[in-house]
């Protein structure tokens, strides 16, 4: 008998579940997710003198294939992004940027509420100076990104989610204008908007 009534109470719990769009619905098996980015990133290059910092807003888009439930998914990404900082010392009579091409492809991780990410990047940074000193150097590297987040789901195919991206870079002499190694580190602070488009139907449980 107390099998009986659990089992009872069980089946009861997942047709309620189904029935409000609960943990127990999956909206789809798999999806291809297109989201545009928005950041905000400051960044610092370590490794000669003084230690000069950026500021600026970056843009770009990432394209990710999720396999799973909006409760519970991963795959890869790829993402794009372009930015562009100003060293927070500019004044009247010197001027420093960064105009910046990031290249990042890795493994996502998304859950109801949180989002994980761990990827390879490929940068290209170009550093213009005017004014007293006028100059132009550009910087290649690969390195390493990470991010963490918090993830809000609107609908089935909508969601967004709010988080920190920190990329670190090493400027190797060999491969860049510069006579000493530099390191290059930034934080972005990035918000973005997914649209689903499932690749598979949903897998309805009955």
């Amino acid at each position: 008998m107390r099998i009986s009534i659990l089992t009872l109470v069980l089946m009861s719990s997942s047709a309620f579940a189904r029935d409000v769009g609960g943990p127990m619905s999956t909206p789809w098996d798999s999806a291809l997710q297109i989201s545009p980015l928005i950041t905000y990133t400051q960044a610092t290059i370590f490794g000669e003198g003084a230690v000069p910092a950026y500021r600026g807003i970056g843009y770009g888009a990432e394209l990710d294939y999720t396999v799973g439930t909006q409760n519970l998914s991963m795959g890869p990404y790829l993402a794009y992004q372009r930015s562009i900082m100003d060293n927070t010392a500019n004044n009247s009579v010197q001027k420093e940027s960064l105009s910046g091409q990031f290249i990042s492809a890795g493994l996502k991780l998304y859950t109801n509420f949180t989002y994980l990410k761990l990827g390879y990047s490929n940068a290209t940074i170009e550093d213009k100076a005017s004014g007293t000193v006028s100059n132009s150097k550009t910087y290649k590297s690969n390195g390493i990104e990470i991010g963490a987040g918090i993830n809000y789901i609107f609908s089935e195919y909508t969601a967004m989610s709010l988080g920190l991206d920190v990329n670190y870079y090493k400027l190797d002499p060999k491969d860049n204008p510069i006579t000493n190694r530099l390191d290059y580190v930034s934080y972005g602070l990035v918000l973005n908007v997914r649209f689903a488009i499932p690749s598979s139907s949903p897998n309805q449980r009955n």
